[in-house]
């Protein structure tokens, strides 16, 4: 719906990739939902909140999917309503994507072959042995689609080696909820027309935390001693936090052709220190 996007929020829900043997539903995908930034529990559409923050715009409906119904079923007014705290809130859906669709279809693709000799060998041996040979496509099959979600489920880690995994809030000794992770994220922003139909960053490109939940938005520094960071503070007034603004330039640097080609030129290739290979060429900085 516009190519990739970014956001900040409070993780309020995690559903990380569950096996299950089902033919229509091989999902392992890894999912959370974001409370967006500078907005509260119980949030919904036409909030004043939602319509002020950065990414409001992000969970709301949008006229291009609108335009296709009922061709597109289930679609979820203004966000993924998820509940927490007992209250429901309008949350951004967000998702590190699985390798199952993928690895499905090569298994597929492998059998494709194997189905077609079955078929012709079908056609000249028994009805016993055709039973059998049917049979055995379905194991083969049935293992593939165990394999596949066996074999690389989604995970934090797939783009963020140092974030093996996201939390939720958890009840503290009062019955506040704290310790969710803040996170910023950024990934490509699509309609999911399946499960209940729902905007959401689908896949996750990059994904950092950045802070703590500790029961509100004016301090989600980590350690409770030290005070609010220029993030906390852009929900005091401004619509546009600091921290993603770099976030986002160090992305795009990063990803430019310019950082691209110099770090494909040969005498960025070395494995040693400069001062032990030779490599004397002048250091782009």
């Amino acid at each position: 719906m516009g190519g990739d996007v970014d956001a900040i929020g409070m993780v309020i829900n995690v559903d990380p990739p569950r096996f299950k043997v089902n033919l229509f539903d091989p999902d392992n995908d890894y999912t959370f939902d974001l409370l967006l930034q500078c907005t509260e529990f119980g949030v919904e559409a036409g909030d004043p909140a939602l319509e002020a923050s950065p990414y409001g715009v992000l969970i709301e409906e949008r006229p291009v999917i609108l335009a296709l119904k009922p061709k597109v079923p289930g679609y979820i007014s203004h966000g993924n309503i998820i509940s927490a705290n007992n209250t429901k809130s309008a949350t951004l859906h967000c998702e590190f994507e699985g390798s199952v669709v993928h690895d499905l279809y090569l298994v597929m693709k492998a059998l494709l072959g194997i189905t077609a000799l079955a078929f012709a060998a079908c056609l000249i041996v028994p009805l016993i042995v055709s039973v059998i040979i049917l049979i055995v496509l379905g194991i083969l099959i049935l293992l593939g689609l165990i394999g596949t979600q066996l074999t690389h489920p989604g995970s934090p880690s797939d783009v963020n080696p140092d974030l093996p995994t996201i939390h939720s809030n958890h009840e503290d000794s009062d019955g506040n909820l704290r310790g969710a992770d803040v996170l910023y994220v950024q990934g490509t922003w699509i309609y999911d027309t399946l499960h209940d139909g729902h905007n959401e960053i689908h896949p996750i490109k990059a994904c950092c935390k950045i802070g703590c939940w500790n029961g509100d938005w004016t301090n989600t520094n980590c350690h409770p001693e030290e005070g609010p960071t220029g993030y906390d503070r852009a929900c005091l007034g401004t619509t546009e936090p600091p921290i993603i603004l770099r976030l986002r330039k160090g992305f795009e640097e990063a990803q430019a052709e310019e950082t691209l080609a110099n770090q494909g030129r040969p005498e960025h290739q070395w494995h040693f220190h400069p001062d032990l290979d030779g490599c004397v060429a002048e250091v782009i900085l």
